[in-house]
């Protein structure tokens, strides 16, 4: 559901250019729940505390 790209050394941070995001803890897991991403702030999943900072504009991945 998300475009992301670490924004961090640790691997618990993303940027993302939605307005919602979906995180299930990756490896760790927990039930998967869909997070509001505001701009002004970082969104944080209650679960693992994996950390959503929403991008201005899209980005472009090149692969």
């Amino acid at each position: 559901m998300t475009n992301k790209m670490k924004f961090g050394q640790e691997h618990d941070e993303s940027l993302v250019d939605k307005d919602r995001v979906s995180c299930d803890g990756g490896h760790n897991g927990h039930p998967k729940i869909y997070l509001s991403v505001d701009t002004s702030e970082i969104t944080v999943c209650p679960y693992c505390s994996h950390k959503f900072l929403k991008t201005k504009k899209r980005l472009k991945i090149n692969e």
